[in-house]
């Protein structure tokens, strides 16, 4: 099981110095970075070049999780939005071969956040239909490339095509395509699910990437999340690929609009905090998925 942070946990903005942020969550004892899709389609090619020399030469990974902007909505009536939103899907995989990363999660499957819930009270069958008429089509040119897709599993208030492991299921079987999985994110399944880890067990092999997080938004071991059953059912399925911290603790900016992030959870708000809170998170999430107790 490799280990990972995204590396907003450090920003107020999405554009970010990537290189800088893999060589630091490398120094805390990450295998992993993960960044945005964002990061991916505005950051320039040396930029990215830099940051896949960088993660080869410490032993890092990078792998990326996107949002679709509305209007790239792949599950949009209007068939230029859904043409966009596939267009961006094509971008992105090229990329990633700058970095050298073969997984891509996130909303792909519609637009983020959904504040806008139309679609969802007009025409819900249509929605679904379009959306995966569009993931069609992005997992066949992503398998072209060798390029596994996560579909991230987001709470109610975020999205309306699927909001838990059930209805995701339900999308990636109908969807009928070996190169996409879930990626389920515990901060949504505790709002959306009866029994988390319940849930995991029945998403079992489906499940490609795990993010992981407080219930509050802060790092593991500072909330009330049931990380003993989580790790539990983690075993139990036999998961042994990325877990992804992705706390969001800073107001201010991009990325706590984007996360409805209003005042400062980490007090106080220093970079040295914020890494020692990292470096505590990650010895405690290794033992409690590790841990047969």
């Amino acid at each position: 099981m490799k280990y990972g942070i995204h590396y907003a946990y450090w920003q107020h903005e999405w554009k970010a110095d990537l290189a800088a942020a893999c060589r630091r969550a490398s120094a805390l004892g990450f295998d992993l970075l993960e960044i945005s899709g964002g990061s991916l389609l505005d950051s320039g090619e040396e930029e990215l070049r830099e940051l896949r020399r960088t993660a080869d030469g410490l032993g890092m990974g990078v792998n990326a999780c996107h949002g679709m902007s509305k209007d790239c909505d792949t599950g949009s009536a209007d068939p230029a939005v859904r043409a966009r939103g596939i267009d961006t899907a094509k971008r992105l995989f090229d990329r990633m071969a700058l970095i050298g990363s073969s997984r891509l999660g996130g909303i792909l499957y519609s637009y983020w956040p959904a504040l806008d819930y139309t679609n969802a009270g007009a025409e819900p069958a249509r929605t679904r239909e379009y959306s995966l008429e569009s993931m069609a089509v992005i997992a066949d040119e992503a398998a072209s490339r060798g390029i596994q897709l996560n579909l991230e599993v987001v709470n109610r208030y975020e999205n309306f095509v699927f909001n838990d492991v059930d209805g995701a299921l339900a999308y990636i079987t109908e969807l009928g395509r070996g190169n996409v999985k879930l990626l389920l994110d515990v901060f949504h399944m505790n709002i959306e699910e009866d029994d988390i880890g319940a849930a995991i067990r029945r998403a079992g092999a489906a499940v490609g990437h795990f993010h992981i997080g407080e219930c509050n938004r802060r790092v593991p071991g500072k909330g009330h999340m049931p990380w003993a059953d989580i790790g539990a059912a983690l075993r139990d399925i036999g998961y042994d690929g990325p877990v992804v911290m992705e706390p969001f603790v800073r107001s201010g900016g991009e990325v706590a609009d984007a996360i409805r992030v209003w005042h400062d959870l980490t007090r106080p708000d220093s970079d040295a905090r914020l890494d020692e809170d990292l470096k505590q998170a990650l010895s405690f999430t290794r033992s409690m998925l590790y841990s047969e107790n």
